[in-house]
């Protein structure tokens, strides 16, 4: 008895792992596809590694499904014998949406199945002040009018795939607290899921920023970095191997949630002395708060740009304060690549829009607590504010799903 149980245990486990090894194979085929199309057989096996009779069946499978055609263009090979057959991925075979929400505005993509956008819209809304269930509602609105305007029903529409900052399980859709709804568990994918009857994921902005990097950033280029994003928060993401690290638990790199002092001012979460309630945009707001003109209900954002208006005409204060989060955010920083040694950190956020006021002695401070042979080898690269990679990469996250498993086109 004990033998045929472990016999069918140990065939299950096989089973098992042969459709992970296909979910695995499938994915590297398709991001071949898209990024070296139009391509060959036998330079798909080269390039993934893999067998050809196993490039044979995916690709066969693929072709099935319809998302992979035949190139129209055929590569001759040195003008003897039959043109090697070139192999397409068919953009248009799904299309998905992203939404990013931030905390003044929502922004939403339409894009294809090589998470490339054909269409986007933006309208403002105060997450923060409306609560979760309006915020749901427009979002709910704004999804059905954005796939109306690019001309794609609802049942066209593979998944949803939603950017918000804050404390995220991707695997179960749950945002367990964020600074724009406070604490969950809130189920936020499903009951988008449910009222649009349309597949949802959800993940932290920042593991976005960094998803959209690798999906769409030069390739040599998207293997090991990190993504630091300033803004209502203080977020962080790592990228190693061209894969967007997750830990066991599912959640993202609270780099914003580490402790910097002690006792130190209240962070978003509600502790003392986090790195975020000295570098977030709510933090030099509050910092800069005593050496500006009061503004009754004005947004973080609003008073962030004050702040930024005052340390540029000379206010010396407010410039202090701004040297103080660079200061200790490049510290914190420079720990994190001691630790890991990537090979470039991306910028992003609204925080990016104070320029040198934070960015210089940010890097004074990173490159001070490098480890010397890391010293000047690890670029800071800022990305222009406003770039709203955020919602492509709420799309690219739908998109990297449908590469890991067989989809067919709903009905």
């Amino acid at each position: 008895m004990m033998g045929a149980l472990t016999g069918t245990m140990t065939s299950a486990m096989k089973t098992a792992d042969s459709e992970w090894m296909r979910a695995i194979n499938r994915f590297h085929v398709l991001d071949c596809l898209r990024r070296h199309e139009p391509i060959a057989r036998i330079e798909l096996a080269h390039r993934t590694r893999l067998s050809p009779a196993t490039i044979s069946v995916i690709v066969q499978d693929l072709q099935t499904e319809g998302l992979v055609t035949l190139a129209q263009e055929q590569e001759e090979i040195s003008g003897r014998g039959r043109p090697r057959v070139m192999l397409r991925l068919r953009a248009d075979a799904a299309a998905v949406l992203g939404v990013n929400i931030s905390s003044d505005r929502l922004t939403f993509s339409v894009a294809n199945l090589k998470a490339e956008e054909v269409y986007a819209l933006s309208l403002p809304a105060l997450p923060k002040r409306d609560g979760v269930a309006a915020t749901l509602a427009l979002i709910e609105a704004g999804l059905r009018r954005v796939s109306e305007e690019a001309a794609l029903p609802l049942n066209q529409i593979a998944g949803v795939g939603i950017a918000l900052p804050g404390i995220i399980d991707a695997a179960s859709g749950i945002c367990h607290w964020s600074p724009l709804f406070g604490d969950g568990p809130l189920p936020l994918a499903d009951a988008l899921s449910q009222a649009l009857g349309v597949p949802c994921v959800m993940d932290n902005e920042a593991r976005l920023v960094a998803l959209a990097e690798v999906w769409f950033g030069a390739p040599d280029q998207s293997d090991n970095f990190l993504v630091v994003t300033l803004d209502q928060g203080l977020g962080m993401a790592i990228v190693t191997g061209g894969e967007v690290l997750r830990g066991g638990f599912g959640l993202g790199t609270e780099f914003g949630h580490t402790r910097y002092k002690a006792e130190g001012p209240q962070c978003q979460c509600g502790k003392l002395g986090c790195l975020e309630a000295y570098t977030a945009d709510y933090a030099i707001a509050r910092a800069a708060a005593p050496f500006l003109p009061n503004q009754p209900g004005a947004s973080p954002r609003d008073r962030l740009e004050q702040a930024i208006a005052s340390a540029h005409a000379g206010r010396a204060d407010v410039q202090t304060v701004f040297a103080e989060a660079g200061a200790a955010l490049g510290q914190a920083l420079a720990n994190v690549c001691n630790l890991l040694n990537p090979t470039r950190v991306i910028l992003a956020g609204s925080g990016v829009r104070a320029g040198d006021l934070l960015l210089k002695p940010l890097t004074a401070a990173f490159e001070a607590g490098l480890i010397a042979p890391l010293v000047g080898k690890i670029p800071l690269r800022p990305l222009p504010d406003g770039l709203d990679l955020w919602a492509r990469g709420a799309a690219a996250l739908v998109v990297r799903g449908l590469y890991s498993a067989p989809w067919h086109r709903r009905a």
